[in-house]
């Protein structure tokens, strides 16, 4: 049983998963969150949310999508201010493209309970240095709100493949800018990948069954149970 398990489902699996694997998309979608409780009602308003996306390896081949923003009971307020290879707003999303070597977002938001956003980050790495992007809060002198970050940031991405993802809490400074905690940073799984991959995958596991259709129910999390139905 455990033979023909292994001849009929997991080595036709294996194999069409070995075929569909360059059709991943060279990118990585990640959720950032931030608790901006600590902004409300700050002497040193108004806030603003800040990019930024240098282009260490000279090369025009990186892009940063963001979108999805959630502010808590709060919102975005007045016009941005960009400069580089961006363009778009915190209403409308925005996409940042390595054309400069200093690519620029900013703009004023209201601070609710918290906030959080969608970032989609391509990972073409050249040697030696890699592109970076970063997420800051400016404060009412367009100066970062301190953090233990070296540019005052909260979040900064090294563009390797993996990226390599960097967090920094709020600490104290000069200034009276509140104190922000640190951020919360996750991975998520992108739509369009997990569907370009399976489309094939399908297919392929399909056509090596034969006239026999398999079907797999997650049993545990770290476990499969294949089930065979004979058309």
């Amino acid at each position: 049983m455990g033979k023909n398990l292994f001849n009929l489902v997991l080595m036709p699996l294996m194999a069409c998963a070995l075929l569909v694997a360059p059709l991943a998309a060279e990118a990585t979608q990640i959720s950032i969150g931030l608790d901006t409780s600590a902004l409300i009602g700050g002497t040193t308003a108004p806030y603003y949310i800040e990019f930024q996306f240098t282009n260490g390896d000279g090369l025009n081949n990186n892009s940063v999508t963001i979108g999805s923003f959630d502010f808590g009971g709060g919102s975005a307020s007045g016009s941005p201010t960009l400069g580089g290879g961006v363009s778009g707003s915190l209403s409308s999303g925005l996409i940042m493209n390595d054309t400069l070597f200093f690519n620029y977002f900013y703009e004023a938001f209201i601070p609710g309970n918290f906030l959080s956003f969608m970032a989609t980050i391509s990972d073409n790495y050249v040697d030696p240095t890699p592109d970076q992007f970063s997420f800051a809060i400016l404060n009412n002198s367009l100066i970062e709100v301190p953090t233990q970050g070296p540019g005052n940031e909260f979040v900064n991405v090294d563009l390797k493949s993996p990226l390599v993802i960097n967090t920094f809490s709020g600490i104290s400074g000069t200034d009276t800018d509140p104190v922000v905690g640190a951020p919360s940073v996750q991975t998520v799984p992108e739509p369009g990948t997990l569907l370009l991959m399976l489309v094939p995958l399908v297919m392929c596991f399909r056509k090596e069954l034969a006239g026999r259709f398999t079907f797999l129910v997650w049993s545990s999390p770290i476990r499969l149970i294949a089930k065979e139905v004979i058309l």
